[in-house]
């Protein structure tokens, strides 16, 4: 009588290893530093890089405008000083323009995999719509109950 082979505990384990990989890895976009950026955003294409392997580990944007209506711009790897930051935690920081003068900014801090991508601005704006849409059906559910 023949022995069957079965490929279902190797390809388990391939799966199981698969996702491991994938999950201990996180992806964040890079750019920067811009000083004196016309818009909130990365001049150029930003670049993906690993930062599983960093203290963090998580992703940055800091961004600010500046006096002269420029903007401060920085996505990076998070480092172990933003260790204590949430994810989707964002700060006021203080950053300085190219001539020394001080201004407000923002530094936000992400764990998923190219969470740095949007701009606060956009942030900001799905955080509104998931509030509203949030809102509307708890509304939704109320009225259906009455």
């Amino acid at each position: 009588m023949a022995q069957s082979f079965s490929m279902i505990p190797y390809l388990a384990v391939l799966t199981v290893f698969g996702l491991m990989q994938s999950a201990s890895s996180l992806e964040c976009f890079t750019c920067g530093v811009f000083l004196s950026a016309p818009e909130r955003k990365c001049q150029g294409e930003a670049t993906l890089v690993n930062c599983s392997l960093t203290d963090g580990p998580g992703c940055l944007f800091v961004s600010g405008k500046s006096d002269d209506g420029t903007f401060y711009v920085m996505k990076k790897c998070a480092s172990k000083t933003e260790k204590y930051m949430k994810d989707g935690e964002c700060a006021d920081i203080q950053l300085e323009s190219k001539d020394g003068t001080k201004f407000a900014g923002s530094k936000c801090y992400c764990t998923g995999d190219q969470c740095n991508n949007a701009s606060i601005e956009r942030l900001s704006l799905l955080a509104l719509v998931l509030v509203l849409f949030t809102s509307l059906s708890n509304i939704n559910t109320l009225s259906a109950r009455l």
